[in-house]
């Protein structure tokens, strides 16, 4: 046989009966020591579910909605695209400024939105390269904090698959 995981975690509980005028019925009024271990038991479970299952959160992610110059209608344009929930058309906008590299603080914000909706798509690896390329190249300093988050994002995302044997892609 082979352990394939092993968690250790206690509690205890403390219950308490007053009032009661003899000692039988102080210790009547006290909950069975059947539904107390039951009560642990679920805390304990649920503990341990969370653990090694997945847990949905909602996560909020900020991105650049306008920049200054001769291209600020179409990130705009994009923002909208984005908030409607249409990522492909906003991409396309936000490639094509990101590789204006004779403008860098818009490339850079670009480039960093580029980050956010691959990471909507799942593509968090390349989330992450793009985070980190606002930040290396175009010194967008939200870029490097950004990419720290992804990096742990993978992390976390490694850790479930091993723990739920998904095998990587390949």
């Amino acid at each position: 046989q082979r352990i394939i995981d092993e968690y250790r975690d206690e509690d205890r509980d403390e219950k308490n009966s007053y009032g009661a005028t003899s000692q039988a019925s102080a210790i009547n009024a006290l909950p069975r020591s059947y539904d107390i271990a039951r009560e642990i038991a679920a805390k304990l479970g649920s503990r341990y579910g969370v653990r090694i299952a997945p847990v949905y959160i909602t996560i909020s992610r900020t991105y650049y909605k306008k920049i200054k110059g001769e291209h600020s209608e179409q990130f705009e344009q994009a923002t909208r695209y984005a908030e409607s929930n249409e990522w492909p058309k906003a991409v396309n906008i936000w490639e094509r400024i990101a590789s204006m590299r004779n403008e860098k603080e818009s490339a850079g914000k670009a480039t960093y939105n580029l980050a956010v909706a691959a990471e909507v798509s799942g593509l968090l690896n390349k989330a992450k390269q793009l985070a980190t390329d606002a930040y290396t190249q175009f010194n967008l300093k939200a870029g490097k904090s950004y990419a720290r988050i992804l990096q742990d994002r993978i992390d976390d995302q490694e850790l479930l698959n091993k723990q739920l044997f998904v095998k990587p892609k390949s």
